[in-house]
């Protein structure tokens, strides 16, 4: 399974760096997809797969829904998670 990998560090103003981490054997279109859903999403990059979190404190939620609506498979590192994502990861945990 492609496990595309998401990290996330504060950036003060309730913003977040994310970086994404696709895995090597990815196909190009894919990673276009992925790119395109993160930048549909109001993100803006950053290069070198950073992108900065819009204002939104919502938007790395809806950011994980859209994604995981086209499919791709998520690992997120779980040292800083925005606190939309971590009402999400409560709720799985609990589920």
């Amino acid at each position: 399974m492609n496990i595309t990998e998401l990290s996330w560090a504060e950036q003060g103003g309730g913003r977040y760096l994310l970086a994404v981490t696709t895995p090597e054997n990815m196909e190009q279109d894919r990673a276009d997809e992925i790119a395109r859903v993160i930048h549909d999403s109001g993100f803006s990059s950053e290069g070198a797969g950073r992108w900065l979190s819009p204002d939104d404190p919502n938007a790395p939620a809806e950011l994980w829904a859209a994604l995981g609506e086209i499919g791709v498979a998520l690992e997120m590192d779980a040292a800083v998670l925005p606190p939309s994502l971590l009402l999400i990861v409560a709720d799985l945990q609990f589920a």
